[in-house]
């Protein structure tokens, strides 16, 4: 976990303590997200998404919850097993007894029980507690149980301390608004394995993490991260091939802007995405999928339809593709494996 925070800190990361929320998450979970709260208040984004909550606004701040100032910082973490378990930290300041009471008074069911020094309250498939230091705990249910007590009583198995997990996290912009990392486990390598339409290698395949930067422009990148550069390069030029025949289909104007922008290329033993536009562009083009799709749906259709027919020529163009030096550069992770 020390290495970790010296590479956040390094990196940025917000106000929170971030490793400190992140050592809460059991060292199962396989994806890891990160939402900096803080920053995403300040942006405009925040101004459009509390208009779309609409009368589920008024309950959250009914709740007495200012989603501009009481929330800081979330973490989530989820696994990959059959049934994914999800595990969420927030770090803010609530009010237990006023959450609770509304809650309560609109009618939902919540089951109640101790876990040590907290209470933990259940809704279904979802159980949650409040921290004396404003740490909203969250979590599913594993095998009927909730992960609740995996969560506070994580100890040194925690996802912080996982070497894969912080190798992934040095590659990642952890000053983003939000990012992501994800190991790749073997039971979706075999899985992908079964597919002919996978444009590489699976067993290849190690993980992939991505950011957004939300601020007057949006800066989004994504990287896919293989043992060998020739699969990375493969995936790079599939992704390209694909976005330009979407270039050519009866998407909308807005998405064809947005592909237009996306740059794809391997770097070593990783393909990497990244894209610029302003905010205002981003919000344009989030209004003008929700109206399309809200709407007629036409261009969802006829998508879907150019997306299978792409989708039967894949296996005839994998045997188009060339055969890669095996000894392309490994990446630095087998080490550790």
């Amino acid at each position: 976990a020390q290495l970790l925070k010296q590479v956040i800190k390094t990196k940025g990361g917000g106000g929170t303590d971030v490793v400190g929320l992140i050592e809460k998450i059991p060292g199962d979970a396989a994806i890891l997200i990160s939402i900096n709260w803080e920053n995403l208040a300040k942006s405009q984004l925040m101004d459009t998404m509390t208009q779309q909550l609409g009368e589920d606004m008024q309950i959250i701040q009914a709740m007495g919850i200012d989603i501009k100032k009481d929330i800081k910082h979330a973490i989530m973490g989820i696994t990959f097993k059959e049934e994914p378990e999800f595990y969420g930290v927030i770090a803010g300041s609530f009010d237990e007894k006023k959450i609770m009471d509304l809650i309560k008074e609109q009618g939902a069911e919540v089951e109640t029980t101790r876990m040590g020094r907290n209470t933990v309250y259940g809704m279904e498939n979802l159980y949650f507690t409040f921290t004396p230091d404003g740490i909203l705990f969250a979590g599913s249910e594993d095998d009927g149980k909730p992960v609740m007590e995996k969560m506070l009583r994580a100890g040194p198995k925690n996802l912080a301390n996982s070497k894969e997990m912080l190798t992934l996290v040095q590659d990642t912009d952890t000053s983003a608004t939000a990012w992501a990392s994800i190991i790749i486990p073997d039971e979706l390598k075999e899985e992908m394995a079964g597919d002919d339409s996978v444009p590489f290698d699976p067993n290849t395949l190690k993980a992939a993490n991505a950011s957004v930067n939300y601020a007057a422009n949006v800066t989004m990148k994504a990287a896919v991260h293989f043992t060998k550069a020739g699969e990375a390069k493969k995936l790079s030029d599939f992704l390209n091939e694909q976005i330009q025949g979407l270039q050519e289909t009866h998407v909308p104007p807005e998405i064809i802007a947005l592909l237009k922008k996306i740059k794809i290329a391997p770097d070593g033993p990783a393909a990497r995405m990244s894209v610029t536009m302003k905010a205002e562009e981003l919000e344009q083009l989030i209004a003008g999928i929700v109206q399309e799709m809200g709407g007629h749906g036409e261009w969802e259709d006829d998508w879907g339809d150019d997306w299978e027919d792409d989708e039967d020529d894949w296996s005839d163009d994998e045997e188009e593709w060339d055969d890669e030096d095996d000894a392309d550069d490994e990446d630095g992770w087998d080490d550790e494996d």
